[in-house]
């Protein structure tokens, strides 16, 4: 089966119940799909703590969970095609991580001279800079390791393909990665 990448959103948030799937099983909505993306991803989030957003065994329990409720081949995994930047010491309830882009987060690490780090577990590169008000920054952001990282799960669960939110940022060795590992498919709206 050829593997595709639309554009599309996944209207079920992550904090129902399991990622929205238990309640696509509930519904017995799944049968009547003709595709679906999982949203993935959103560990690392806005006024969360300093974290990927798209940690590899977070995204493996997802698809894990989400083939064992519906057909993968009406699966999408959701990719997050952004990247955050906290500002710590982290507190919860009052932290609010800046949205940024892939591009941008290593346009920043250069500007700043910040030693770009990898973590293994997460797949997912990440740094820290002082800002110019002298507070310390924490990024997490997505490059071509780790998005080939994701890249090759669609093929290894046997989904559909992949879904990208937000196309509309710029990250160039991302969308060469796509281009050469999917074919665009049509626009999924469910």
């Amino acid at each position: 089966m050829s593997r595709k990448l639309c554009y599309a959103h996944d209207y079920e948030w992550r904090n129902k119940h399991l990622f929205g799937v238990n309640s696509l099983k509930k519904q017995q909505k799944y049968k009547y799909l003709c595709a679906n993306i999982r949203h993935s991803y959103e560990w690392g989030y806005t006024y969360g703590p300093p974290m990927a957003v798209a940690p590899l065994a977070a995204v493996r329990r997802v698809l894990d969970y989400a083939v064992s409720e519906m057909p993968p081949e009406k699966i999408f995994m959701g990719f997050p095609n952004y990247a955050y930047d906290w500002t710590l010491p982290y507190q919860a309830g009052s932290t609010r991580a800046e949205l940024i882009g892939n591009e941008a987060a290593v346009q920043l690490a250069v500007r700043v001279g910040a030693e770009i780090r990898f973590d293994e577990t997460a797949q997912t590169p990440w740094f820290t800079y002082t800002g110019s008000d002298g507070q310390v920054h924490e990024v997490w952001f997505e490059d071509p390791r780790s998005c080939l990282a994701k890249f090759r799960l669609p093929a290894e669960y046997g989904l559909h393909g992949l879904g990208v939110w937000n196309f509309m940022r710029p990250f160039t060795a991302a969308f060469s990665l796509m281009n050469y590992l999917f074919r665009l498919g049509e626009s999924v709206d469910n």
